[in-house]
């Protein structure tokens, strides 16, 4: 439904190896894809995921934000080109509104995909508290 788009020269969020991480870039903390992430990977876990958050244009409604979970970690997509396509980076606790962590689980609603996505998210966050 949703097209995957990471933009012109928007390189910030992809990392260099093959684990999902967080890093520093000028005092901001930046989630990082694995570098092993296809388009067409992207494409999946954002057509699989749940969108937060809805926007009205009169015309039509899209969500403000999206949740994506693949192999172990939980994405966050935001607009490139709102209302037509998204981009995505890791997500932490500090990313999910009270609504959105209730709408994400309840999507990924088996129990054992919800403990993945806890396990995430305490990971997370325990390797961006290291940063600081």
């Amino acid at each position: 439904m949703w097209k995957y788009e990471k933009g012109d020269q928007r390189y910030k969020h992809t990392g260099r190896g093959a684990n999902a991480v967080f890093e520093q870039n000028r005092g901001v903390t930046v989630g990082k894809c694995p570098n092993t992430i296809t388009l067409e990977t992207a494409q999946k876990i954002l057509n699989e995921g749940v969108g937060c958050d809805y926007v009205d244009t009169g015309t039509f409604s899209y969500p403000r934000q999206m949740f994506g979970f693949h192999e172990g970690v939980l994405y966050k997509a935001l607009p490139t080109r709102a209302g037509i396509s998204y981009h995505a980076f890791p997500a932490c606790s500090d990313d999910l509104s009270p609504p959105a962590r209730q709408i994400i689980f309840a999507h990924f609603s088996d129990p054992d995909t919800q403990q993945k996505i806890q396990k995430w998210l305490t990971k997370a966050d325990k390797e961006i508290r290291s940063l600081e």
